[in-house]
């Protein structure tokens, strides 16, 4: 069923991608029910999650996608890859909430910040268990203006400096970079489903 919904998904058919991966959940938790600790369950279960946020985002429907994205941290199987995209799924939830015209200013600032936040946490998170890959960091668009989030980019810098040769964890974005479509066009589209 993932793999039909990633097909869905590529062609712009997000409803029915939504509607094949939110049906396929009840099968990964019963299988995870009856194998918690089962790698290739586990693995299932969070592409579920991170392609679902992915459509939940392209379909504009960004609290949805910020929930799927959390579950996408709970269930990571690689830490620092898995926390790193529920980060960047998160920002974009961020991105998203910021530019809605369908909520009023003070409501989209409060969500924006508040999702900003959960992104900022994550990518902590991920930055402990090893991702060091900073140009991925710096696709993080609304972090790049904290300060705490400069002060770790500074701290990656200089530590990267320290142990030649030591890039962390290989990054294996692939939903991240169908996200990065997704995201640039949030100011194009403004809600559209594109």
């Amino acid at each position: 069923m993932n793999n039909l919904a990633v097909l869905l998904l590529q062609s712009h058919q997000l409803q029915q991608a939504q509607q094949l991966l939110q049906e396929a959940v009840r099968h990964h938790q019963a299988a995870l029910e009856a194998s918690p600790q089962n790698a290739a369950y586990r693995l299932g279960f969070r592409n579920n999650r991170a392609n679902l946020t992915l459509t939940l985002l392209r379909i504009g429907d960004y609290d949805r996608g910020a929930e799927t994205a959390e579950q996408l941290a709970q269930m990571a199987v690689d830490p620092a890859n898995d926390l790193y995209k529920a980060s960047y799924f998160m920002a974009a939830c961020s991105e998203r909430a910021e530019h809605d015209p369908k909520r009023p200013p003070a409501e989209r600032n409060k969500l924006a910040q508040e999702y900003e936040n959960r992104a900022m946490a994550l990518l902590r998170r991920a930055v402990a268990s090893g991702f060091k890959d900073l140009a991925q960091i710096r696709k993080l668009t609304p972090l790049l203006r904290r300060d705490d989030c400069k002060k770790m980019l500074g701290e990656i810098e200089s530590n990267s400096g320290r142990e030649r040769g030591s890039a962390g964890p290989k990054s294996e974005v692939s939903h991240v970079a169908l996200a990065e479509r997704e995201w640039a066009a949030v100011g194009q589209h403004q809600g559209d489903n594109p």
